[in-house]
């Protein structure tokens, strides 16, 4: 026992010594550098891990976030531009004299977009075949079938379906068709139909089913072939993006 505190006496007599001899000052603290030297690199280390795994987790957080604001923004903007498009629909509607009937767009043929769409009113909406579909911007088509609670409407970019339409300049009338593309054909009843690019093409009085006036399209293009003068004519309305249009009723008194 007397020895182990001869040997701590003399090592506490020689670490306070180191303290005041310059040299052996130097030395110890050197020595007691060392092990900082080893454990720095380690604790380095275990900080940039936990450092790593603080930033991993916030990042994940914040792409949570980030994905919920974006689909948040979406569906925001997509009510939007509904409500916008819904908006157009019955201001319009409000400042015809005549009667419409607002109808959604709940089917279409996946195979033949641009040949006809199913709408979600019926006879027990007043809705009859022949009636015609229009939409603030312009003509739609015509309702060929008719279901208590549903109806089909045959659209002008069909090539099934015909109407009389009229140049607004120029007053020169004859068919429009559809055809297999979002395009239209109009043949004239005239040998020289004076007509150019850019006309705009409405439907005619002398329509059976259509009201006068209403817009059909612009004329992109004019060709000349062994019938006669045709040109092509581009919808006012976009018919590939119709989400609701109206239906103007006949008198039901």
């Amino acid at each position: 026992m007397w020895q182990n505190l001869k040997k701590k006496f003399f090592f506490i007599i020689f670490i306070i010594g180191c303290f005041f001899i310059p040299p052996l000052r130097r030395n110890l603290i050197d020595l007691l550098k060392l092990p900082l030297i080893f454990s720095s690199p380690i604790l380095k280390e275990a900080k940039t891990f936990f450092s790593y795994r603080a930033i991993l987790t916030e990042n994940i957080s914040l792409r949570t976030k980030l994905d919920t604001l974006q689909r948040e923004y979406i569906e925001l903007k997509e009510e939007k531009i509904k409500s916008e498009n819904l908006k157009d629909l019955l201001s319009f509607k409000d400042k015809k004299r005549f009667k419409t009937q607002l109808c959604r767009i709940i089917s279409r043929e996946p195979s033949n977009w641009y040949s006809s769409i199913l709408i979600d009113k019926g006879r027990t909406h007043h809705i009859r075949e022949g009636d015609c579909v229009i939409t603030h911007l312009g003509l739609v088509g015509r309702v060929i079938e008719v279901g208590r609670l549903t109806s089909k409407v045959i659209l002008i970019s069909d090539p099934q379906f015909s109407c009389a339409g009229i140049i607004q300049r120029s007053r020169t009338q004859g068919i429009v068709r559809g055809s297999l593309l979002n395009r239209l054909v109009m043949r004239y009843f005239e040998d020289s139909p004076d007509v150019k690019k850019g006309d705009i093409v409405v439907t005619s009085a002398l329509s059976t089913f259509a009201l006068p006036a209403i817009p059909i399209g612009r004329i992109t293009e004019i060709v000349s072939d062994s019938v006669g003068v045709r040109a092509e004519v581009f919808p006012s309305v976009e018919l590939g993006k119709l989400e609701e249009v109206l239906v103007i009723l006949k008198d039901t008194d």
